[in-house]
């Protein structure tokens, strides 16, 4: 299996082991600093985020809506 499949695999599984609170140091370390999650074509939360910054504040802006969310 290529080394960038195992990258992808390792951030996934960190993405999904973080809950509230600063993400992992180690997510970083394998993310290039001019990452992009680009959100515009969504209805809610149509944004872009860049860069390490960018994900941190996607992260927060995720976890306030969700903390107001219930079943």
């Amino acid at each position: 299996m290529s080394q960038n499949v195992e990258i992808v695999r390792e951030v996934m599984a960190l993405v999904r082991r973080t809950g509230t609170g600063e993400p992992e140091p180690r997510l970083f370390e394998l993310l290039a600093p001019e990452v992009k999650l680009d959100m515009s074509r969504r209805t809610f939360n149509p944004d872009v985020y860049e860069g390490h910054d960018g994900l941190r504040r996607f992260k927060r802006e995720r976890d306030e809506v969700w903390e107001e969310f219930s079943g």
